[in-house]
């Protein structure tokens, strides 16, 4: 290959990433724009926790890397552009519709603000490996989550953020050791309402299936009965 046409070749490549980068940025904001006026039309709490319990909750053989890896990162995403219009509407009803449409954009959004950091090119130089790297470190950074335990994070919570209680009880009305504690109360009383009727259920499928091997017990000997009857008769 000439010099020539291995120039032409890079400057074409790098005008179909530019190109493409400009798309993404585009999809990006239209999709913003979209989220706020969501935002604007319905209760933006009420639509923020209708999409969380709809990404985060599932069953959990389902649930890896593929599904929700990105989950995290998507309901941040969401809370950084619903949280301005939080109490701004008191349109209270949340529709499937509305919710399904709610994750189609955050999706977008969270596809096109990637391939926004994908198709980034220097203005200046070659891009060097090193620069690579610390794109790929970028853009890993921005999606993957750390996992522990409940009990970890919430230590995490109250050893760091913790620190600055009054702070965030100013700006949004709670601090991270009160939410920390309303939190672990909530889900100690959600497990209770699961496990009482969890118990239930679990004392009923017992009854049901000890009914079934009676019904199949009395079952096989009627049939036995039937055919020992047959060949006496025969």
């Amino acid at each position: 290959m000439s010099d020539n046409n291995k120039q032409f070749d890079e400057i074409e490549w790098k005008n179909t990433l530019n190109k493409a980068g400009e798309d993404a940025r585009d999809r990006h904001h239209k999709s913003i724009e979209k989220i706020k006026e969501l935002a604007k039309s319905v209760d933006a709490v009420r639509l923020f926790i209708a999409v969380y319990a709809n990404l985060g909750f599932g069953i959990a053989e389902h649930f890896d890397d593929h599904t929700y890896g990105t989950v995290p990162v998507k309901v941040e995403l969401l809370a950084y552009h619903l949280y301005p219009y939080f109490e701004y509407s008191n349109e209270k009803q949340i529709t499937p519709f509305l919710t399904n449409y709610c994750i189609d954009l955050i999706e977008e959004l969270f596809l096109s603000a990637q391939q926004q950091s994908l198709f980034s090119i220097p203005d200046t130089g070659n891009h060097s490996t090193a620069d690579h790297l610390v794109d790929s470190l970028r853009m890993y950074a921005e999606i993957v989550r750390g996992s522990a335990y409940p009990e970890q994070t919430a230590a995490e919570i109250s050893a760091i953020q913790g620190k600055f209680e009054q702070w965030f009880a100013d700006k949004v009305g709670i601090g991270p050791n009160r939410a920390v504690e309303l939190l672990w109360a909530i889900i100690k009383t959600i497990e209770e309402l699961y496990n009482v009727p969890n118990t239930k259920t679990r004392d009923y499928a017992t009854s049901v299936r000890l009914l079934i091997e009676q019904i199949q017990l009395v079952g096989k000997h009627t049939l036995f009965g039937f055919v020992f009857n047959a060949r006496e008769h025969l």
